[in-house]
Order: structure tokens, then sequence, then C-alpha cells
């Protein structure tokens, strides 16, 4: 245990000490591997980063506090006129020590640094790497004829206590802003770098030169210490022989413009019924592929095609091989079992990153919500389901799926249902 010393109070603010971290940080993202940080989703590398860097926020567990006991001490009164003492000899007499300890959790230099907002007289007391000591030591004589003296001394430690829990406040408040600030930049830092990659990748394809084939260079791996989360280098995809090359996809913005036009063209499906009711799944297939592709134009012929009997697809020769950037299925729901079919049907049509897909759930049921619920969680417990980005329509979502041989390939899957009308 260290001696005595002034909480909040060293030398080094905690602003410093936030300040020299984020840079660290930031320069951990230059250190990447340049193949597997292309070939990584940044959701991924931006995770595995923020395990390692982010500050857990500091606390001082009150509720858990314990005192090992009164122990025999020697109190110093040199130099005290009313022991008598002189001031140039040593005088200690017998003395009653009682210390409380308190837990506490959360970034070290918390506890020791001054927070943007401080105290000019911090509580003093002994600080270890699980807990704080505070200690009051009493003359012998004080606490045999003194009987309050037990009320004064949980008085004190109560008022060192607020003081104690005031000056974490302050310092949880500024670790959860940096918290949010590193991963502000980091996602920015993640995204610069891979926009500068992928564009001294298509600067190197433009030139059509044969390029020296590179040397895997050393992983940089990240040590996680606490609250393991996701290790950075299994969410790094190992670098192949042939290094990354970027791939054609369906950009964000036409993606979407997909999925408004699937939802309008089921709000037409749910008005119509003598129309789109006795309608089977080919058929609705091909009643939301004119959709399609009255809206979108290719100079190759049609964007959206045919594919089976229930699928729409985008497909896009590349490297002398036909692959698809978009991917979509319509599906009669007939229960979870066979939703978990469809879905991985979709995972083994995808053969690139990023591949934008669509799953049309139809419904014939006369109540449908609970189905639809159904699905969702259907679709959350599947093992490539990573997590839910947004709510599509009514009882819909856009979700990220990972590819079941690849982990670190992500695709991007709507669920739209539709309920298609009865006919009688």
């Amino acid at each position: 245990m260290q001696p005595p010393l002034l909480f909040f109070n060293r030398q080094q603010t905690l602003d410093d000490v936030l300040r020299e971290r984020l840079g660290k940080a930031l320069t951990a993202v230059e250190r990447l591997d340049a193949e597997r940080l292309l070939a990584t989703p940044d959701v991924d590398i931006l995770e595995a980063l923020i395990t390692e860097w982010e500050v857990e926020p500091p606390f001082a567990h009150e509720d858990q506090r314990y005192t090992p006991g009164v122990k025999d001490a020697k109190l110093d009164v040199t130099g005290r006129w009313e022991y008598s003492t002189f001031p140039d000899r040593r005088t200690l007499i017998d003395a009653s020590e009682i210390s409380l300890h308190v837990p506490i959790s959360g970034f070290g230099p918390a506890f020791t640094c001054n927070a943007s907002t401080r105290s000019l007289s911090p509580p003093v007391g002994q600080i270890g790497a699980r807990e704080i000591v505070l200690s009051q030591t009493l003359p012998a004589h004080e606490v045999q004829s003194d009987e309050a003296v037990g009320e004064k001394v949980r008085r004190n430690f109560d008022d060192l206590l607020r003081q104690i829990q005031q000056l974490v406040g302050y310092a949880r408040n500024d670790c959860d802003s940096w918290n949010v600030q590193l991963r502000q930049q980091l996602e920015s830092k993640i995204a610069g770098r891979k926009q500068k990659l992928l564009a001294d990748r298509n600067l190197e394809a433009a030139l059509g030169i044969e390029l020296t084939p590179r040397s895997n260079p050393p992983v940089v791996a990240i040590n996680l210490e606490q609250r393991r989360k996701l290790n950075l280098t299994q969410a790094l995809r190992q670098p192949g022989v042939t290094p990354f090359a970027p791939e054609p996809e369906v950009v964000d913005g036409d993606y979407r413009r997909m999925i408004e036009l699937t939802l309008k063209w089921s709000e037409g499906v749910e008005r119509l019924p003598d129309t789109y009711g006795p309608m089977d799944e080919e058929a609705l297939r091909d009643s939301l592929l004119i959709v399609l592709n009255g809206q979108f134009q290719w100079t190759g012929g049609e964007v959206f095609q045919r594919k089976g009997k229930t699928d729409i697809v985008v497909p896009y020769m590349h490297n002398d091989r036909t692959a698809m950037s978009f991917i979509a299925e319509l599906k009669f729901w007939s229960g979870p079992k066979n939703f978990t079919r469809a879905v991985d049907q979709l995972l083994g049509y995808t053969t690139w990153r990023n591949t934008k897909t669509m799953l049309v759930a139809l419904f014939r049921n006369k109540d449908t919500t609970p189905l639809i619920a159904t699905a969702r969680e259907t679709l959350h417990g599947h093992e490539g389901f990573k997590r839910s980005n947004e709510t599509i329509g009514e009882g819909g979502e856009l979700a990220t799926l990972a590819h079941p041989e690849d982990s670190t390939r992500e695709l991007l899957l709507a669920l739209v249902p539709v309920v298609v009308p009865r006919v009688e």
C-alpha cells in the first residue's frame, strides 16, 4: 500500500492522460495491416479498437465498504501544546487507528488526476489497485473517555466519502465524454484510411502494369487487458495470396431506393386483393420485377433479372465470372424452419463483401402481426446475424449478417413483410 496521498491531485491532469491515450489509439489505426484492414468490415475494426482503447468510467462502491477493525497505533503529538511536549523532541502517545476500505473500479488515473472540475482541498488517504483506504487515528484517552467518539468517527468518514463520490462523478463525466469522442475519431480515422487505400488500389489497377507481389508484413496484434469483447487479431481478416481489390457493389442510395419501391409495391398488393390475391410466389416476383426495372436502367439490358422461381438478382461480370451484387427472394411464410432455409439460401448466393440482399416475406394469414414478429426473432437467432440496423416499414428491418464461411464478409439483408390478401 502506498503512503497517504491526496486523491485527484496529481500534477498531470486527467485531460492530459486522455489526450495522450487518444493519440495512441489513432496511431494504432495507421499501424494496422492494409490488406487486412480493407478486407474487414469497418464496424468490426471499430469495435475491436474501442474494446482496446476505451476507458472504463470510475466508480467508488460505497455499498461494499468494510473495515478490518480497530488496531493499536502511535500518534505523533510533537509540538502540540495540550500534551506539554517540546518542539525539538519527538513525542508519541498510545492511540487507536480505524480504517475504512472502499472498493473501486474503472480507469486508474481517474482517481489520482484532477478532472476538468476539481477540488482545491481533496481528501487524503491511500489508494491501491482495487480500493481506497481512509484512516482515522485517535488518542487512546479520547477513545476511552468520550462515549460519542464512534459517532464522530462515522460522521468524519461520511464527509470524506461525500467528497470522494463528488470528485469521482466529475472524473466519470470526463471519461464518458472522452469515450464518445474516441468512437467518433476512430470511426473517422478508419474510414479515411480505407478511402485512401482504396484510391491507391484503383490507381494501381488503372496503371495496367503487373505489380510486384507483396510479402505479408507483420501483423500488429492488440492485447486486450480488460472487458474482452472482440479480439482485433480475430476481427481482422487474414490476408490471402491475392491483395485486396475493390469489388463492384450496389451503392447505398440505390439500395435504399429498391427497398422504398418494394414497400410501395407491398402497399399496392394489400390494396388490390382481386389482382394480387390469386398470385403465387413466381407471379408476385414477376410483378415486383416490373416495378424495379421501371425505375432503374442499365446499358446492358434489364438491371433486375430472374433467377430460379422466386429470386431477383443484379448480376455483374467480374474477373470473367458472374456474381450477384443484389439478390432478392420472395417466400411465403411457412414457419421458422423454412424461413431460416430462405436466409441460408441468400447467404449461399453471396460471393462478395458488402452484397445487398432483400427477403420479401409473404403472409396470407389473417393475423399477421405475431407471425411477422416471429420472422424477426428467427432472423435474430440465425447463426450469421450480427446486428439490427433500423426498422423498415411495418415490422420489417435492415440487418447485417456474416457469410457462414467468412465472418469478416458482411451483407445487408432487408426483411420486408408483405401481406397478400386471401381470395375468398
